[in-house]
């Protein structure tokens, strides 16, 4: 899962200080993340913003090209933000 997330999603359980995450703001940044890609796979920062723009018009973003796809979301579950819902 983190080759993915590094190479293709993009998508970090982060909670940054501003943000809305109802965990411990402040003790997981991005940067962190995008350093353990770097550490564990040599991918950086501007790899990884690059892979996920390329998903994204592969898959088709939150307008994903697709059919026979469940969305299941839960209120507090942190994969939630990675799925299609009314918002997106």
């Amino acid at each position: 899962w983190l080759w993915q997330t590094c190479t293709e999603f993009g998508f970090y359980q982060t909670c940054e200080v501003d943000s809305e995450c109802p965990y411990g703001k402040g003790h997981h940044k991005l940067s962190m993340d995008l350093e353990i890609c770097a550490r564990a796979f040599g991918v950086e920062m501007d790899s990884v913003w690059r892979s996920v723009e390329q998903s994204n018009e592969q898959y088709g973003g939150w307008s994903i090209y697709s059919s026979r796809i469940l969305f299941v979301n839960g209120e507090v579950d942190p994969w939630s933000m990675l799925s299609v819902d009314l918002d997106h």
